[in-house]
């Protein structure tokens, strides 16, 4: 039986390990428990542990640690993987990173295949320049920062909702007085001069199309698609 834990995430595999040995120990306490890595990697030890059975269970439990960071371990282990899962021990291969050809050799036998992989800190994307550049009508920055949003925030939903945001302030800055139109003074003042770059005709259109928007990405439409037309078309 062979299991794999591997990703960038090192103590996250690791802990996965841990809770793994300990659900085996709990099965099988009295399993012997072996260990092998890069630096002290025998092909002859590891098909020992493949045929071979425990004194006082049937069951060994062998860590392969990092042994691909040898090619010649590398290569041994792959050549073993079918046997390895068909071995009544337990086999765990604990590796930090697996190319694609290597995964898709060794993951058609594992029992499970787990990957923990560090996320990379994305850069954070101010999404009211985006709702500047609308408010000031100027379409080929805001299609401009558009692009640039869709790569950087995790949902294309949150530019939809502050677009909508955006377009709501205007029509209420250009129909009330900053106490009615429940705004705080900050945004309803941007909004009041933002609003006097469209009519409210259409303003209204473009929270209506908005609506339209979201509406059908619910059913077939793309939304990220849908956002740009809106933006190419003020």
């Amino acid at each position: 039986m062979l299991y794999v834990l591997f990703g960038t995430d090192g103590d996250k595999t690791r802990d996965k390990l841990h809770v793994l040995l300990d659900q085996l120990h709990a099965k099988r306490p009295d399993a012997e428990r072996f260990r092998l890595d890069s630096d002290h990697f025998n092909p002859e030890e590891l098909e020992t542990y493949i045929s071979s059975q425990g004194l006082f269970e049937n069951k060994y439990i062998v860590v392969l640690d990092h042994v691909f960071e040898d090619k010649n371990a590398k290569e041994c282990v792959l050549s073993f993987a079918k046997d390895i899962a068909e071995s009544d021990n337990v086999f765990i291969l604990l590796e930090e990173k697996l190319e694609a050809e290597t995964r898709k050799k060794i993951e058609k036998y594992a029992q499970k295949c787990e990957e923990h992989t560090l996320r990379e800190n994305k850069k954070t994307f101010n999404l009211f320049s985006l709702t500047d550049a609308i408010g000031a009508r100027n379409k080929k920055r805001a299609w401009v920062l558009y692009r640039e949003a869709v790569h950087m925030v995790d949902d294309v939903g949150d530019i939809h909702n502050i677009l909508f945001w955006q377009i709501k302030g205007m029509i209420l800055a250009a129909t009330s007085s900053q106490k009615d139109s429940g705004l705080k003074p900050f945004p309803y003042k941007k909004a009041k001069e933002f609003s006097q770059n469209f009519s409210l005709d259409e303003l209204k259109m473009l929270s209506k199309r908005l609506v339209t928007i979201l509406y059908e990405s619910r059913r077939n439409k793309d939304l990220e698609t849908e956002l740009e037309r809106f933006i190419l078309s003020m």
